[in-house]
């Protein structure tokens, strides 16, 4: 237990440290937990991949941009990779959730005006 929970300084459920996503909600039907920075870049980095088209890949170089701006991505893709959402390829990362980037994909079709059930 945390020295804040014990001085009954329960954790903010809006900024919470740690996400869990049961199995139901995994596309492999595993429970995940990840850190909130890993969540944040997963969700981040794969929107980013779906509006800049190259859906599902993640390259180093847009990590590099993020540690420019002060934004762990070294610890947190390693994390993402030992939870098995995301993969190790040659110059970046694969993601391994394409309900995730469909979803993604989807959104930029909407945002860009296309219709978001054409698929490429």
């Amino acid at each position: 237990m945390s020295s804040d929970r014990a001085a009954g300084n329960a954790e903010d459920p809006r900024h919470r440290s740690f996400i869990i996503m049961p199995a139901t909600e995994t596309i492999d039907g595993q429970q995940r937990v990840f850190s909130r920075a890993a969540y944040d870049l997963q969700v981040l980095a794969t929107a980013h991949s779906a509006s800049c088209g190259h859906p599902g890949f993640v390259p180093d170089a847009y990590l590099e941009h993020l540690d420019g701006l002060s934004i762990e991505t070294t610890i947190t893709a390693a994390e993402l990779c030992t939870i098995g959402v995301r993969q190790r390829v040659d110059g970046g990362y694969r993601v391994l959730n394409w309900e995730a980037v469909e979803v993604c994909l989807d959104q930029v079709r909407q945002i860009r005006g296309e219709d978001p059930w054409a698929r490429v």
